[in-house]
């Protein structure tokens, strides 16, 4: 998961748009980051969160 499009910024809910990635980044022109994927991308994220708060566990890796 760590280099997959939900392990970088997704599952913590800190990148919700584009807009929020670095000019420079990949992602920002990537198919798979822009558009309707991008919004299927927020929506796994989301019910990983949801399932993670319904067991009292976190959608992230703690370090």
């Amino acid at each position: 998961m760590p280099f997959s499009r939900l392990g970088r910024g997704f599952l913590t809910g800190t990148v919700r748009s584009t807009g929020q990635l670095d000019e420079n980044a990949l992602r920002r022109g990537n198919p798979r980051s822009t558009g309707e994927d991008f919004q299927r991308h927020l929506d796994l994220a989301d019910q990983v969160r949801a399932l993670a708060d319904e067991v009292g566990a976190t959608s992230t890796r703690s370090r």
